[in-house]
């Protein structure tokens, strides 16, 4: 894995845990976000994508697997603590399972941008709305097989999922899990995610909240680009977060 010399200095490197507001008005612009951060140089753009939710938490995550929760998104800025989470499965120096982070920037309907700090290192974003699904947007039953984005080898999780949305699945780690997607908003491709990931490892992080969304596009390259319906999942507790890409099938 990569050192984000920029964003995360030297005294905050990663372990793998395996191996032991602005204004008052809430903006319309809950819905999946793609664009760009700069966390290792200046000049050097590399992929960052969020899942909002208009009046809830936002998701922030790169395709190494980090991810912040920054809450709810209020007015034209950004200006918030937000919390950083490493890739599952793994720990900041020192144990912590996350970190806080600082988020300023402006937002509107069409962009965001800004930058966020943590432990005094920076990395600048801007991401636009965008949209995943070219088909309806709803929860496809049957199994859903996929990896947690970043995590240690082997990261895959597997699981069941019912039309209603009720999950049952496990993972590489040795979780067990459980849990329930609902729709949000079928305009804007989001779902609710309520999870509980339960083992012996200390990775299995308890109950775990968050959001998804569908996608007709293997953006991560985890199944060869196939053509199929997907869905990215972020979920996090005071134990832990995930990213995650499903193949439905």
């Amino acid at each position: 894995m990569k050192t984000m010399s920029r964003l995360l200095p030297s005294a905050v490197v990663l372990a793998a845990l395996a191996a032991c507001g602005g204004g008052s008005d809430v903006l319309n612009i809950g819905g999946v976000w793609k664009g760009t951060w700069q966390p290792v140089s200046p000049f050097t753009d590399e992929p960052f994508q969020g899942v909002v939710e208009d009046g809830g938490p936002a998701f922030f995550y790169d395709h190494d697997g980090f991810l912040f929760v920054v809450p709810p998104i209020v007015g034209g800025k950004l200006d918030s603590t937000s919390t950083l989470y490493p890739p599952y499965s793994f720990v900041f120096t020192g144990g912590d399972v996350s970190l806080p982070a600082g988020i300023k920037g402006d937002v509107s309907s069409g962009q965001m941008s800004g930058k966020v700090f943590v432990n005094g290192a920076f990395a600048d974003f801007q991401l636009k709305p965008t949209t995943p699904t070219t088909g309806q947007v709803d929860i496809v039953a049957g199994t859903w097989s996929g990896n947690y984005i970043g995590g240690a080898i082997p990261s895959n999780v597997a699981w069941t999922v019912s039309a209603a949305g009720d999950v049952i699945g496990h993972d590489a780690y040795g979780c067990a899990i459980t849990g329930k997607l609902t729709l949000l908003d079928a305009g804007k491709d989001l779902f609710s995610v309520a999870v509980h990931s339960t083992g012996a490892s200390q990775i299995c992080a308890g109950s775990m909240t968050g959001l998804a969304y569908k996608s007709s596009h293997d953006d991560l390259d985890l199944f060869g680009h196939a053509a199929g319906t997907y869905y990215y999942v972020t979920a996090h507790s005071d134990k832990g977060a995930f990213v995650a890409e499903f193949q439905a099938q």
